[in-house]
């Protein structure tokens, strides 16, 4: 479901015309996104719980606080990649996420002293040099749009 939300943002969500207009659609768009999840998903529960193919039960205190916990990073995570969209754009978000790789390699060789190959080292440099030229383009249109913006207000 997360990797359909986030097609359908990409395609649906950033048609806006303000970034406080967007960041509204793009805030409704996934609140109507849980509501349809919690619908559609609700149903498939109840009809494999009750036929015996999967019996679910009431969690624990512990396994609830687990749950909450999961439910609160899951929300700050979708919160954050919203004002990542509306503040940036969609591809700059993507291949941002992207970082998780070569932050995930690190802290393994940090904490676990995992080795690393060659081949792991390459991937993540070529991840990272990706990411850093997206930006550097990104801020060469962005400069440039607002000089053609701030021309245009002086003539």
């Amino acid at each position: 479901t997360k990797q359909t939300k986030k097609v359908l943002i990409k395609k649906y969500g950033s048609q806006a015309q303000s970034p406080k207009e967007q960041l509204c659609d793009m805030t409704l768009f996934i609140g109507i996104f849980g509501g349809a999840v919690l619908v559609f998903l609700s149903i498939p529960m109840v009809i494999v719980h009750y036929t015996g193919f999967e019996v679910f039960q009431t969690p624990n205190y512990d396994q609830s606080m687990m749950i909450l916990l999961n439910i609160v990073l899951d929300l700050t995570c979708n919160l954050a990649i919203v004002f990542g969209i509306t503040l940036t754009g969609p591809l700059f978000i993507a291949v941002g996420s992207l970082l998780v790789i070569p932050a995930t390699i690190v802290v393994d060789v940090v904490i676990k002293n995992s080795l690393v190959s060659p081949w792991m080292i390459i991937g993540c440099c070529l991840i990272v040099l990706g990411f850093g030229i997206l930006h550097a383009n990104e801020l060469t249109c962005f400069s440039s749009s607002k000089e053609k913006k701030a021309k245009r207000l002086t003539e």
